[in-house]
């Protein structure tokens, strides 16, 4: 390789792509500490909330994850109160829910992610975020 090769490799769309994930998950890690979860937690606690009761298969498939990690991040929360798994109507999956415990720790994140969207779209601006948010969109629905 020379430093051609490296020069194009800056500029790889996956590796840039990956690296502004673990910034932004620092960055949401960081603003969620006091609440006890991280970004993952919170987004999958998010997801069952909005769905009501899904099982592991459709959580990963609706947070494009492996069951093996979904599983994990389910423990967690299961542990911490904020969701429960019951046994589904054929008695081989599991439906997970938020408990009320759950959706009292959404209520409690509530302000801080406005507060953070707000620091983001200030520093970004609303328009280019908004124009952001577009193109993962599209990237999301297009590569997946």
């Amino acid at each position: 390789m020379d430093q051609q090769d490296f020069e194009k490799l800056k500029r790889c769309a996956i590796g840039n792509l990956r690296k502004t994930s673990r910034t932004a998950t620092l960055f949401g890690d960081t603003v969620l500490q006091p609440t006890g979860l991280k970004v993952t937690q919170f987004t999958m606690l998010s997801a069952i909330a909005e769905q009501g009761s899904l099982s592991v298969g459709q959580l990963a498939e609706k947070m494009l994850m492996d069951q093996t990690s979904v599983t994990r991040s389910l423990k967690l929360l299961k542990k911490m109160g904020l969701v429960k798994s019951v046994r589904g109507r054929d008695g081989r999956t599991r439906l997970i829910s938020v408990t009320p415990e759950g959706y009292r720790k959404l209520d409690e994140i509530m302000p801080l992610w406005e507060q953070t969207y707000a620091r983001i779209a200030e520093k970004l601006g609303q328009k280019h975020l908004d124009r952001l948010l577009a193109e993962l969109d599209l990237v999301n629905n297009t590569l997946h």
